[in-house]
């Protein structure tokens, strides 16, 4: 019973996220999870596919989706990695740098909404928290 009331918190949680990023977003005709992928990438640019997927736990073919959107807007770009040939990198494009002011607002007031009213001490104890969590979850 209280794994239900957690799941609860925590989907009403992220719901609320990410109706905040969406509504955002709208405008520029993106969704929280292309703005998730983007900050994936823009923070390790030169990442494959698959390391990005392994990084946001995600399957190869929702990747390559929301990837080839971002390709699609202009955002990022694929160019083969100088440190092994057999890999394209991920990178952001000119374009999606005149994003990067957007994604970090946008980021900024999720910290500030979400972590309002925290102490460092209760910040610690909750990421520890979630941490242990999600480890539990990975043996479901």
């Amino acid at each position: 019973m209280e794994a239900f009331k957690l799941g609860t918190l925590i989907r009403g949680t992220t719901k609320n996220i990410k109706k905040h990023v969406n509504d955002r977003l709208k405008p520029y005709n993106l969704s929280e999870g292309h703005f998730e992928y983007f900050i994936h990438i823009y923070n390790h640019q030169g990442l494959n596919q698959k390391e990005l997927a392994e990084r946001m736990n995600l399957g190869k073919a929702g990747v390559t989706k929301a990837v080839q959107r971002l390709m699609s807007e202009d955002l990022i770009y694929r160019k083969i990695r100088e440190s092994d040939q057999r890999n394209y990198g991920l990178y952001i494009t000119e374009k999606g740098q005149g994003y990067v002011k957007l994604f970090h607002e946008i980021s900024d007031e999720l910290s500030t909404a979400v972590l309002n009213n925290f102490t460092d001490e209760e910040l610690e104890l909750l990421f520890k928290l979630m941490n242990k969590l999600y480890k539990n979850t990975q043996t479901l």
